[in-house]
């Protein structure tokens, strides 16, 4: 008998333990992750050059890279993308984490700062934006923009080659509390008066290369 009341014990702890564990796990929402591919027609991806201020570098030659270069001989070099229609995200979801990936296919001269800003407000197309008339501005610093002059995240951008990343949280959570399913990115280098002639250069969509495309992980 007594051997039996202790058999009893043991099981009543573990069923009790066991019913602990599914009843936390209850607690924890599911969390889900979703990939918003710049691939297709409802996003866009191009970079802009000071040293041709009014070419749109979407249909030319570079047209399968995204470059940041800096002040050098007044070439100096940013990227834009967007994402649109992120309506696969069910309605009411709590947004965890967001990243930018974006492939880099090509590095010179030295590790470099990036900044990305907050550009979901700003009207532009891939099509027709140029280094001129760009929705940030020049500068990057003038509130008039519909561009945020603060950068959302830095992250320095090492010479080898794949996968890098940045957290653009704060910008979709914005756009998603604007109603919005669109958000848009500027990156650069965090100085951009530099003289050493530095390049990196990333896939964009039309790089033959599909799995390099840029793309957006978000949580929820």
């Amino acid at each position: 008998t007594g051997i039996r009341l202790i058999i009893i014990r043991c099981n009543m702890r573990k069923i009790i333990f066991i019913l602990i564990i599914v009843f936390l796990f209850l607690l924890v929402p599911n969390a889900y992750s979703v990939n918003f591919i710049i691939g297709g027609n409802n996003s866009e991806a191009t970079y802009v050059n000071r040293n041709e201020g009014t070419t749109n570098h979407a249909s030319g030659a570079g047209e399968a890279n995204l470059d940041l270069h800096d002040d050098t001989s007044s070439a100096l070099a940013r990227t834009y993308l967007r994402f649109s229609n992120l309506t696969n995200i069910t309605s009411g979801s709590t947004i965890n984490e967001a990243y930018l990936y974006l492939y880099q296919s090509y590095a010179d001269t030295s590790d470099r700062l990036t900044m990305i800003h907050d550009a979901s407000n700003a009207s532009w197309s891939e099509s027709t934006i140029t280094f001129d008339n760009q929705p940030c501005g020049n500068t990057v610093d003038v509130p008039a923009f519909p561009c945020n002059v603060s950068s959302m995240s830095n992250v320095t951008v090492d010479q080898v080659l794949g996968r890098k990343r940045w957290n653009v949280t704060n910008g979709v959570l914005k756009a998603f509390s604007r109603g919005s399913t669109n958000v848009s990115f500027l990156i650069r280098f965090g100085s951009e008066s530099a003289v050493d002639a530095s390049t990196h250069r990333f896939s964009s969509r039309r790089d033959a290369t599909p799995s390099q495309f840029p793309f957006l992980n978000i949580t929820y």
